[in-house]
């Protein structure tokens, strides 16, 4: 469920969006902290993901100062725009959260007319909105918060809560009051989420299943049909070499993503292993419970059968590692609009100052 939080006092700002992701996809890297930019204004001005340390967080502050204002609210493109950057990004694998946070002072206008996909700024929106409930950066939902500050904009406190709890998504909620007040705000929730963290790792030993069969392991003891903690996949052996495809997971994920090779073990077991689990409470993964289900395709007829659980099966059959450190990635959105007037160089400092933090809070050995 979505937390929802408003601070109420009053004053002025305006926009800051920040990602603070785990890591998307590819490459291995060092563990650690990764931060990229994007400005918005009348348009876009990215800086790239790159890691965030005492080495480099002079480059991040230096590209802070150099920005301008102009006219103009381009905040669903400058969200757009930073998304496609973290799939594009070489990252480290260690993933434990995917976090957005944005802070503003006023709605989108325009962004629209950057995008030839969409007519109008809801379109833009709804497809943004589409973007959060269907894809992970490293098979990891993205949680997205929002901070306003009040007293800039010109409409309705209720349309203005609207406008920043629609770009929030799953764990995320939304915060609003003053500047003073979301400086603070902001800053202990960016030192929050860079607190390095624990993941875990777990190994499950499959005995023999059939090719095509479907493998459900389940986490809280309940059938497949109804819990609410689950790993599926279909089953293939091929040439020797066993794999889970199509892997889905109910209440966690996982960043082995939807397809997992196997190893061999004892006689015919297979041994698949699932990397930097995190569940969606934020509670730690408990394998006390855990039941394997199997689903047989019939080919005679090209129908399935009903769930069967394996009874030779239990918590033995799965081994869980904590991972003391991991990593998380951080695109600050950064609204440039000139309607915040001298506002912005307090955005600015927001900024620099909480790039501190972050360094510090992570702890590097």
């Amino acid at each position: 469920m979505k937390k929802h939080m408003i601070l109420m006092t009053t004053g002025i700002l305006a926009a800051l969006t920040i990602f603070s992701c785990s890591f998307i996809g590819g490459q291995s890297g060092v563990t650690g902290l990764y931060l990229g930019i994007v400005a918005f204004n009348n348009g876009t001005t990215p800086m790239s993901i790159g890691p965030l340390n005492s080495n480099t967080d002079t480059s991040y502050k230096s590209f802070i100062n150099a920005l301008e204002m102009d006219d103009s609210t381009t905040m669903y493109h400058a969200i757009n725009e930073a998304i496609d950057m973290l799939q594009a990004a070489s990252l480290p694998d260690d993933v434990t959260s995917v976090n957005l946070i944005t802070v503003t002072d006023g709605v989108d206008q325009g962004s629209y007319d950057l995008n030839a996909a969409y007519d109008n700024n809801s379109e833009y929106l709804a497809a943004i909105q589409d973007r959060f409930a269907d894809e992970t950066v490293n098979g990891i939902k993205i949680d997205a918060y929002s901070c306003g500050v009040e007293g800039n904009y010109p409409g309705t406190p209720e349309s203005f809560e609207s406008s920043l709890e629609s770009i929030t998504a799953n764990n995320g909620y939304d915060l609003s009051g003053s500047l003073d007040t979301i400086i603070y705000q902001f800053q202990a929730l960016v030192e929050q989420l860079s607190t390095s963290s624990s993941a875990q790792n777990m190994s499950i030993t499959l005995p023999a299943v059939n090719p095509s069969d479907v493998v459900c392991f389940t986490f809280d003891s309940l059938s497949p049909v109804t819990s609410a903690l689950y790993i599926q996949g279909t089953f293939n052996n091929s040439a020797g070499v066993s794999s889970l495809t199509g892997v889905t997971y109910g209440g966690m994920s996982s960043g082995s993503g939807t397809s997992i090779t196997g190893t061999n073990g004892d006689g015919v077991e297979k041994i698949f292993n699932f990397e930097n689990i995190a569940l969606d409470s934020g509670d730690m993964l408990e394998t006390t419970n855990i039941q394997l289900w199997l689903r047989e395709y019939n080919d005679a007829d090209g129908t399935w059968g009903d769930w069967v659980q394996r009874g030779e099966f239990d918590s033995d059959n799965a081994t869980l590692t904590t991972v003391t450190s991991s990593s998380a990635v951080f695109v600050f959105v950064l609204d440039a609009s000139s309607s915040l007037g001298t506002d912005f160089s307090r955005i600015q400092t927001m900024a620099n100052d909480t790039i501190d933090t972050m360094i510090e809070s992570y702890n590097y050995e």
